[in-house]
């Protein structure tokens, strides 16, 4: 550090360093601490060391010699402050928001030409609350880098030898995920009381089997999903510490047990997606194509936005011949959830209405993928299973963690439709082991292999929710809700 500033006095570029640094460094520190999960990469420290303070220090550094050069005159004392100050604002803006907003960074540019102009005597004492700032910030941080380096991978180990099972059947699978889509049985009574006939009878016509009753082991996408692909309970192992549960994305990308099965037996593996939520931590890519790109992936933000419809993608493929059995996890991002934030919420009615007409849209998509499938692979495996619930009968998701024993906003979160079109007969036997997401592909596979050894490490078909200082929680922990048999129940099953 020495070194770096006695080269940085030498050049005279000390001053515009620690101009740039005390701008940069709090949004960088803030921006981690709120959302350290999504980047715990090397790639995502060096964008925002460029973007951050990289940028700032060379418009302060040309600035600098600008200003001996007297080409501000008078105004040159300014100059530095004003870069300062206007970086400052707009990249607290950018962590924010996720995107630059034009007008409102226009606005706190002419903010900081107005404090500079008033406030240019006490620029010093400025700056230091700058670095003060993150430094405070750094005290929230450290305690998550903590906890990451201490997170357990044990959950994902397995009770048998499930990632090495040979498959005597190999038809064809895609594995077709509507988010939130509430299971039939469910949207005929509870929050939903609404007739789901026209779009199950269609699925029907094309010979899938309904399972009813079914539901989600976990409220969110990425917990959810971890435990599918895994085929395992983690019961929040990654601890509730943080805003979402770590590397739930590369257990879903890149490396899960059910990902191992195929590619053991043979299949390739393809990823389509409307949205690069799964990429925004950049987890290395486990399948052998996916139609987003990490060029395209933004290192800040949520990943969320206008859906990109993945049918041409699909049609495209399924033109191609290959030699290979194929595995297709497909994510359609309706019909979703109803809104997350209370601030953003609508009030229960019309969240529940704004839900149907998303349900009215995911039907239409779903629609369209099982025609192209069934047109050119009429003896598919196609699965379509839902992540969660709609959470309809809430104001908005993150009630989830308020405690309730309502059986019907219970299930509004965790029900989850599953309908399955099966190559042959449907295998009437299994459907009993049909009752939650993280046995799904246990089941599927002990069929494929003809190998009933593999239910007997089945795990409990339970669901589970955080809850930390609730009204009615005596203690932080993680809590069941469902019970094996479907019943409510509350019972804290870990701490944190």
């Amino acid at each position: 550090m020495q070194k770096l500033v006695a080269s940085l006095s030498k050049y005279g570029a000390f001053f515009p360093f620690l101009y740039a640094l005390a701008a940069g460094l709090y949004p960088i520190v803030y921006y981690y601490s709120k959302n350290f999960t999504l980047v715990a990469t090397w790639r995502h420290l060096g964008y925002f060391a460029l973007i951050y303070i990289g940028i700032p220090f060379l418009c302060l550094l040309i600035a600098q010699q600008l200003i001996k050069k007297g080409v501000f005159g008078k105004y040159g004392k300014y100059v530095l402050p004003f870069i300062n100050l206007s970086f400052f604002f707009v990249l607290i803006l950018l962590t924010m928001k996720g995107i630059l907003l034009k007008k409102l960074s226009v606005g706190l540019i002419c903010l900081a030409a107005l404090m500079v102009f008033f406030l240019y005597k006490h620029f010093k004492k400025w700056v230091l609350l700058q670095l003060l700032l993150a430094g405070v910030s750094l005290v929230w941080l450290v305690p998550q880098l903590v906890n990451y380096a201490s997170i357990s991978e044990d959950w994902k180990k397995q009770p048998d030898a499930i990632a090495s099972t040979v498959l005597k059947s190999k038809p064809n699978i895609y594995f077709i995920q509507p988010d939130g889509y509430v299971n039939f049985s469910e949207l005929r009574q509870g929050a939903y009381g609404i007739d789901p006939s026209t779009f199950q009878n269609y699925l029907t016509a094309q010979n899938f089997v309904h399972y009813p009753n079914t539901h989600s082991n976990y409220p969110s996408t990425l917990t959810s999903n971890s435990a599918t692909f895994m085929m395992k309970h983690h019961y929040y192992e990654g601890k509730e510490y943080f805003k979402e549960m770590p590397r739930t994305r590369e257990v879903i990308v890149s490396d899960n047990t059910v990902l191992e099965v195929l590619k053991n037996n043979g299949y390739q593996t393809n990823l389509l997606i409307e949205l690069p939520y799964f990429m925004l931590s950049r987890p290395q890519m486990g399948y052998d194509f996916c139609n987003f790109s990490y060029t395209e992936v933004s290192p800040i933000g949520t990943g969320l936005g206008k859906p990109r419809d993945v049918l041409p993608v699909l049609q495209d493929l399924l033109n191609k011949e290959s030699q290979r059995p194929q595995f297709y996890f497909i994510e359609v991002f309706a019909p979703g959830h109803i809104r997350g934030a209370k601030s953003l919420s609508k009030g229960k009615e019309k969240e529940k209405e704004i839900w149907l007409e998303d349900l009215d849209a995911a039907n239409e998509r779903l629609t369209g993928l099982i025609d192209a499938i069934n047109s050119k692979d009429p003896n598919a495996l196609i699965i379509m299973l839902a992540d969660h619930g709609g959470f309809v009968g809430l104001d908005y998701t993150a009630q989830y963690q308020t405690k309730t024993q309502e059986r019907d906003i219970i299930y509004s979160m965790f029900s989850a439709n599953l309908s399955i079109k099966w190559p042959q007969e449907a295998p009437t036997e299994l459907a009993p082991y049909f009752k939650s997401n993280v046995n799904v592909f246990r089941v599927l596979f002990s069929h494929l292999a003809n190998d009933p050894v593999l239910l007997e490490n089945l795990q409990p078909d339970t669901s589970y929710v955080p809850m930390r200082e609730q009204p009615g929680v005596d203690e932080n922990g993680i809590y069941e809700y469902i019970d094996d048999s479907g019943g409510i129940v509350f019972k804290k099953v870990r701490g944190f």
